[in-house]
């Protein structure tokens, strides 16, 4: 939050940043068909930015108000994993998410001051809003081993995350369930 003092009028700026990333592995079995299983979304990713310019004045004892604007972007990106090793020893969900939201906006409040405690405000805001998402979902790795999906992931024909692949096959290896 920044500040900048003009006298009658005031400039602010206030700035907003998240990040986050988080490894997920849980064991998804609770019926016997499901005994060993586990989901894993190997790297969910999450970033958000966002900007306000805010000019507020004084007018006179009468008179005071706002005008600004706002701009925000986020983005998420999660890699969903499913194993059901009585199944099958291979990822049988291998999926991507994608998600991106943008938001601007420009506003105004004036207030009219008419005496000890009475007051009018009246204000607008204009806004424009997207958001886009989308997923892929290539066809289950059936009997593809950690090298192969490597390989592939390398020549650009799967897309996917080698580490959460080998994470899987050394769980598959030690017979989780």
């Amino acid at each position: 939050d920044l500040r900048y003092d003009m006298g009658s009028m005031t400039l602010r700026s206030i700035t907003g940043f998240a990040r986050s990333e988080v490894n997920n592995l849980d064991d998804c079995a609770g019926l016997p068909v499901l005994r060993g299983c586990v989901r894993t979304m190997l790297p969910t990713k999450y970033e958000q930015w966002s900007q306000e310019l805010q000019l507020s004045f004084q007018g006179n004892e009468h008179v005071d108000g706002i005008v600004g604007a706002y701009y925000a972007d986020a983005f998420n990106d999660q890699h969903f994993w499913q194993f059901l090793p009585l199944l099958n020893p291979r990822p049988l969900a291998d999926s991507y998410f994608h998600g991106e939201s943008y938001n601007a906006a420009l506003f105004a409040q004036a207030s009219m001051h008419f005496g000890t405690g009475w007051s009018a405000t009246g204000g607008v805001r204009v806004q424009r809003d997207a958001v886009e998402v989308g997923a892929d979902h290539p066809p289950p790795l059936l009997g593809v081993g950690v090298l192969d999906r490597a390989q592939q992931h390398h020549a650009g024909v799967v897309h996917e995350d080698v580490q959460a692949a080998q994470l899987a096959d050394r769980a598959l290896d030690q017979g989780l369930g």
